[in-house]
């Protein structure tokens, strides 16, 4: 039925043979772990091998099984195109079709008979150009797998309204750009993938689909299907919207309880009773891994106590991996954030919480890998952390992002380093005093918007004798002392949004010769900015250079940028700069010809 080196994510190879009854419910196990589970037998038998392309593992048959099993199912398995082949048994069940041999067929092959029909790129013929006879659609009552995917049709034909067996559907790259109310009468669809179609909405009726486990389609349209909560087997929910309105009520999520992946809630803001929420059962979603709860930013009236009940009823499962808390306007942080509940949460993002006061005992979250805080107007102090405590607090903590928190002045620390933290983001902080100890072989460090104040800055830097990259919007921050002795390890420097600077100083152009391990220089948002630093041309170690969003950078330096230079990106900047790097004819083509990567404005020269 499949080619010799058919390759099989392990996802699509799952809801294949699902598909085909071949999996059979046991307890409480959901199909899919079954089926992997069924698939690992396999792969330990050698009935498969598992390869690797770049993030994606595929299972691969290897010759001599796939040769065995052509054998062996000879009478039910059929594939036309490729290989040379004769007529077709009537017993075929299976049938596979390359897109450049629709020619083939005719209405002398058994589609009746057929549980499955899978279309094939073509090696030779864009998709675009094929496009099915209608013989061989008219007559597949007992399908139970169709995969139209990249084939050239604008409508679902008519006769797919009989497939009423049909478990697995995949339209996904057609040109469709309805998908027809029929398709709501086939009750036993599991998996209905419609991916790269240009869809306005889904049929009225979809929540009849009771059955439906994989639903594959743009997020808007999924999260607009009214009563969604009836499709109880459904596994992904990008997003779901919630409206005042009970048939789209935050309530349908409690029936969606094998959800998995990511899912993102919004407007929490219209729910005015907590035990709704309570009701979506989050709490029981053991298999997302990702749960992002925003609430509108222009809300005219907040009622923070009401939305502090909102949150404390929204626990998610101690599996969780990732929480997002958007614009919520509680005061005090819910009971399942102030213990140790979320064990396995690795990443948390709070933003646009404008009342929130205290933080909760973040530190003592075991798994927590990233921290970004964001937009906390109200929030003066983080901690106390490690004080009369023997545990180790940020024990895995790689990355800290501190955003835009005005009235935040102090982090209350007493404890051991953070020995595994690789990268501090410090914005639009201006009243913090301290931070907590990093430790010195910190790489990275952005600080940016007035971030800190220049004595803190000395005392951070003071800290970070591995420190490698600078990304800054001050550069008052490069001639600190304590910097200064450090110059000469710096290997990538991103100046940006540093809107006082008209051009480079004497001393600026000192500093630039000191960078002597400098490998990337990035000055992007510089308002003002009119003109390089002169020594630019003297850094031999510099391989990159990007020049992005100066309106009024009119050139580069006088002399031609270093040999070292092996990429050039220029964007944004002033339109003369462009003329004069035109290529060969330019003013200061001649600056940059010897570099083999030139982007101007998205063009590659």
């Amino acid at each position: 039925m499949f080619p010799r080196n058919w390759e099989f994510e392990a996802e699509q190879l799952i809801l294949l043979w699902i598909a085909q009854g071949f999996v059979h419910p046991d307890g409480s196990r959901r199909l899919e772990d079954i089926g992997k589970e069924y698939i690992n037998d396999l792969q330990n038998k050698s009935f498969f091998t598992i390869q690797k392309k770049e993030f994606v593992s595929y299972y691969v048959i290897p010759p001599v099984i796939y040769e065995l099993a052509k054998s062996v199912a000879a009478e039910e398995c059929f594939r036309i195109g490729g290989d040379e082949w004769t007529r077709i048994p009537s017993s075929v069940r299976h049938l596979s079709v390359h897109l450049d041999s629709l020619s083939a067929l005719d209405d002398t092959i058994p589609y009746k008979n057929l549980r499955t029909l899978i279309f094939l790129p073509s090696r030779t013929v864009a998709a675009i150009n094929v496009s099915i006879p209608p013989v061989a659609l008219n007559n597949i009552r007992s399908l139970r797998v169709l995969d139209l995917s990249l084939c050239m049709m604008d409508r679902l034909p008519d006769s797919i309204s009989n497939c009423v067996h049909l478990r697995y559907l995949n339209i996904s790259s057609t040109t469709i750009t309805t998908v027809p109310e029929f398709l709501c009468k086939l009750y036993h669809l599991q998996v209905l993938n419609l991916s790269g179609c240009r869809l306005g909405k889904l049929p009225s009726r979809m929540n009849n689909l009771v059955n439906l486990r994989h639903l594959t389609a743009a997020n808007q349209i999924i999260s607009a299907i009214t009563n969604i909560g009836r499709l109880k087997c459904l596994q992904r929910l990008p997003t779901f919207k919630v409206t005042r309105e009970r048939t789209q009520s935050i309530v349908q999520l409690g029936y969606l309880l094998e959800l998995q992946g990511s899912l993102q809630i919004r407007n929490l803001e219209n729910i005015d009773a907590p035990n709704e929420a309570k009701e979506a059962m989050l709490c029981k979603k053991r298999q997302l891994s990702v749960l992002q709860l925003m609430w509108a930013s222009d809300r005219d009236e907040v009622n923070g106590r009401r939305e502090e009940d909102v949150l404390e009823a929204l626990q998610p499962h101690e599996n969780l991996k990732r929480l997002d808390i958007v614009g919520w306007m509680g005061f005090k942080s819910p009971n399942w954030l102030e213990n140790e509940w979320l064990s396995n949460l690795e990443l948390i993002f709070l933003s646009g919480c404008n009342a929130w006061e205290q933080l909760p005992p973040l530190g003592q979250l075991p798994s927590i890998r990233i921290i970004w805080l964001q937009r906390l107007k109200m929030l003066r102090q983080i901690g106390p952390y490690g004080i009369g405590s023997q545990m180790e607090t940020f024990q895995s903590l790689e990355e800290l992002v501190l955003d835009d928190m005005p009235e935040l002045n102090e982090w209350l620390w007493s404890g051991q380093t953070m020995r595994n933290l690789q990268n501090v983001v410090i914005k639009d902080c201006n009243k913090l005093k301290a931070l907590p100890p990093v430790p010195p072989n910190l790489t990275e460090i952005t600080i940016a918007g007035k971030g800190l104040s220049a004595q803190m800055n000395t005392e951070i830097i003071a800290r970070f004798r591995s420190l490698r990259s600078i990304i800054t919007d001050q550069m008052t921050i490069l001639r600190c002392s304590l910097l200064k002795e450090r110059l000469e390890l710096i290997e990538s420097l991103d100046i940006q949004d540093c809107s006082e600077i008209t051009s480079f100083s004497a001393d600026d152009d000192d500093i630039l010769l000191q960078l002597k391990s400098l490998q990337n220089l990035c000055i992007s948002g510089c308002n003002t900015l009119r003109s390089l630093p002169s020594t630019l041309s003297s850094v031999q170690s510099l391989d990159k250079l990007v020049l992005w969003n100066c309106p009024v950078l009119e050139s580069l330096t006088e002399e031609p940028l270093p040999l070292s230079v092996r990429k050039i990106e220029v964007a944004l900047c002033h339109p003369l700069l462009k003329e004069r790097l035109i290529k060969e004819y330019g003013v200061d083509w001649p600056k940059i010809a010897h570099i083999p990567w030139i982007e101007i404005d998205g063009e590659i020269l």
